[in-house]
């Protein structure tokens, strides 16, 4: 019994067994450089020039993934700087491919877009051609006359100016005696014209508070209106000189270019 507590005794007093000793930390020079720290800087500058979208994501995922390895100390690893400068690029490779698809996209539909526009135009150009030209021919059926000063027999050439429309609305400087509309009939309505500065409008009726206006084309110009004699039911025609045309009335306007001289583009009636 004694023994064992003498026994005892003595291996409680004996010194511990030796520990190892802690390693030491890693010198940051003696620390591997992260791999994919290094490929989130090249990509997040190369999704900067070219690669956009298709390495800007891989270069902000990489650098996380980097940051978060290198934060582990038993990884042993380097390249904080490395990751955070690819999260950086990455992000503004988001923004440059976003501009960059936005700036392909536009250009893409722009031709698309444009086209529609201008159809849009040509459509509203040749409406409003027509309807002047039904405006006209009311006019002649209720007066036995054309709209104009001239007596009908030689071609008279109008434009939709003051001279002509303030006759088809009935403005009251044209109704009552004297005037070529006595019975202020308006044989013309339309919308009104949007401005477009120095004294033009574009696709519609500028009207004053007396009735008196002008028409305008899609274009800031005015239509032109060729006058036959109602009675032959013949008018030159004015694209070709010494040419005649079966109809009494032709209205055109000088289309997207506003120069009446090519005939290309220019919206006709005939």
């Amino acid at each position: 019994m004694g023994v064992e507590t003498t026994d005892h005794l003595s291996a409680m007093d004996a010194d511990p067994p030796p520990q190892s000793p802690a390693a030491p930390p890693l010198d940051p020079t003696d620390r591997r450089l992260a791999p994919s720290a290094v490929w989130s800087l090249v990509l997040g500058v190369l999704s900067m020039g070219c690669l956009w979208l298709l390495g800007s994501i891989p270069a902000i995922i990489l650098g996380i993934v980097a940051l978060r390895r290198i934060e582990d100390p038993v990884a042993g690893l380097r390249g904080r700087g490395l990751a955070i400068g690819g999260i950086v690029t990455g992000g503004l490779g988001v923004f440059t491919g976003l501009f960059a698809a936005a700036g392909i996209l536009a250009g893409l539909l722009f031709p698309a877009v444009n086209g529609t526009l201008r159809k849009a135009e040509l459509v509203h150009a040749e409406n409003t051609a027509y309807n002047l030209k039904t405006a006209i021919s009311a006019y002649q059926t209720e007066y036995s006359k054309i709209p104009a000063g001239a007596a009908s027999g030689a071609p008279v050439d109008l434009q939709t100016d003051h001279e002509l429309m303030d006759i088809l609305f009935g403005a009251d400087n044209q109704s009552g005696e004297g005037g070529l509309n006595p019975r202020g009939i308006a044989f013309y309505t339309g919308k009104q014209a949007k401005p477009m500065g120095n004294g033009r409008y574009r696709k519609g009726i500028m009207l004053q508070a007396d009735g008196t206006g002008e028409l305008w084309d899609p274009w800031g110009n005015h239509y032109r209106v060729r006058l036959g004699d109602p009675a032959s039911g013949r008018t030159e025609n004015p694209e070709i000189p010494g040419s005649m045309v079966p109809e009494s009335i032709l209205v055109w306007s000088a289309g997207h270019d506003g120069d009446f001289d090519t005939w290309e583009d220019n919206v006709r009636t005939w």
